[in-house]
C-alpha cells in the first residue's frame, strides 16, 4: 500500500539519514545524506563520506576549514557503520514533491538512525563556517 504524500512527508525529519541511489538526480548518488532543514517547498541535505583521503585532499587543496567536515564515529544512535564525514560545504536543495516521489519509488531510502542534537549542532556550525554555502542558506540556521 502506497502512503499519500502528506503522510509520507510526516515521516521526514531533520537529523534523519537517507541513502540516495544511483537513480536520483540531485545529491551524491550511492551516498548517505542527512536532512538538515525541512522547509515548506524543499528539503536541505548534506552528503556524507567515509573516504578520509578524499576529504583531506579536498580540505588541503582548497584551503577549506576542516570544521566544515565534522566527523562522526559509529554509535547506536546514528547507525553509521564506519567513521563518517559530513560535507557542510555542499548543501543540496531538493524540491519536496520530487523527494517524496523518489522516496515512495524506493530510489531514496530512509536509514535507521539519526544524528544527535550535538551532532546537528556540529553540522550547523560547519554550514555557518563554510565560505562556499550561500548566505541565504546560512540564514536558515
Amino acid at each position: 500500500m502506497e502512503l499519500p504524500q502528506s503522510l509520507l512527508e510526516e515521516t521526514i525529519n531533520e537529523s534523519e539519514i537517507y541513502f540516495f541511489t544511483s537513480q536520483t538526480n540531485v545529491g551524491v548518488p550511492e551516498h548517505i545524506h542527512i536532512c538538515v532543514r525541512k522547509q515548506d517547498k524543499y528539503f536541505l541535505f548534506t552528503a556524507c563520506t567515509s573516504q578520509t583521503d578524499t576529504i583531506y585532499k579536498f580540505v588541503i587543496h582548497n584551503h577549506i576549514d576542516p570544521n566544515t567536515f565534522p566527523c562522526f564515529v559509529p554509535d547506536e544512535t546514528n547507525g553509521f557503520r564506519q567513521i563518517t564525514y559530513v560535507n557542510c560545504n555542499q548543501i543540496i536543495e531538493y524540491n519536496k514533491n520530487d523527494f517524496l516521489k523518489l522516496l515512495s519509488d524506493n530510489k531514496i531510502y530512509k536509514l535507521k538512525g539519526k544524528l544527535s542534537v550535538d551532532g546537528m549542532k556540529q553540522i550547523i556550525k560547519g554550514i555557518k563556517l563554510s565560505k562556499i554555502v550561500p548566505e541565504r542558506i546560512k540564514k536558515l540556521f
